[in-house]
């Protein structure tokens, strides 16, 4: 975490030098619908996996084709819906980005089950070379992109690129453990749906909380404003915001784990 989170401040000071702060606030619009769809896509289900610690290859299987049924669907209705995006923040190209970035939707689900999986069974040193690796690429394509003079697409590209080096890395790591099934039972996963509904509307209310300040702001003062309060929320978030909650991140497994020995 201390390693993906100084890659990210110096990237973020390093583009900031590169692009204008519109490009910057263009991406936070962006942002504002990609980090809503977080809870739905990967939030609710993945902490369901980890909570219990017993699960079948049937259950395992199911969740994953759920995850990227939920990705696909999500993706289509951004596709569909992107043109309110660029009404509301009265940006006409912006759903030009949105869809692009949107692809993250297609992709993430393939990994975020497996990653679950790696947490659930404390596998923190795989989940760590997924995240650095994924971390690297965003950091090397957008740096080289902005030299290119692609302005708004260095930071949307990079994310693409974070997204398909950390799945292609999880599949490395997980592939032979944790292959899923052509199979898909309902009334396998029942429990863990009603879990993770729970905690997809807690993860929901509470990404609503931080990204409603964007919406308001580039909605009211426009991509530049919003640019430069981004970068400098970003800054001050980045370091406090991915180090606290390492160790609730180790406890939950944990404490999944004794449960799991207390039933049995």
């Amino acid at each position: 975490m201390g390693v993906t989170t100084l890659l990210q401040i110096v990237q973020m000071v390093w583009l900031a030098r590169l692009l204008d702060p519109a490009d910057f606030g263009l991406m936070a619009m962006v942002w504002v619908v990609l980090r809503l769809t977080n809870p739905l896509t990967q939030g609710g289900l993945s902490q369901a996996i980890v909570r219990n610690s017993l699960l079948s290859r049937i259950q395992f299987s199911t969740l994953f084709w759920l995850q990227i049924g939920i990705g696909v669907i999500l993706f289509l209705i951004i596709l569909v819906g992107s043109p309110l995006l660029g009404l509301f923040f009265r940006v006409p190209g912006l759903p030009y980005y949105l869809v692009i970035a949107s692809f993250s939707l297609l992709i993430n689900p393939f990994g975020s089950t497996i990653q679950a999986i790696f947490t659930q069974t404390l596998e923190f040193k795989k989940l760590a070379w997924v995240q650095i690796g994924g971390q690297i690429a965003e950091f090397t394509l957008a740096v080289i992109l902005a030299y290119w003079g692609a302005g708004v697409l260095a930071l949307v590209w990079g994310g693409l690129a974070r997204s398909v080096v950390s799945t292609i890395l999880t599949w490395a790591h997980g592939w032979k453990d944790h292959t899923p099934l052509w199979t898909f039972h309902w009334k396998e996963i029942r429990t863990f749906l009603t879990f993770a509904a729970f905690e997809t509307g807690s993860l929901t209310i509470n990404s609503l909380s931080t990204q409603i300040d964007k919406a308001i702001i580039g909605r009211l003062l426009g991509p530049h404003i919003l640019g430069l309060y981004t970068i400098a929320w970003e800054l001050i978030v980045l370091p406090t915001g991915r180090i606290n909650p390492i160790l609730m991140r180790v406890a939950y497994p944990v404490f999944s784990k004794i449960q799991g020995k207390l039933k049995n």
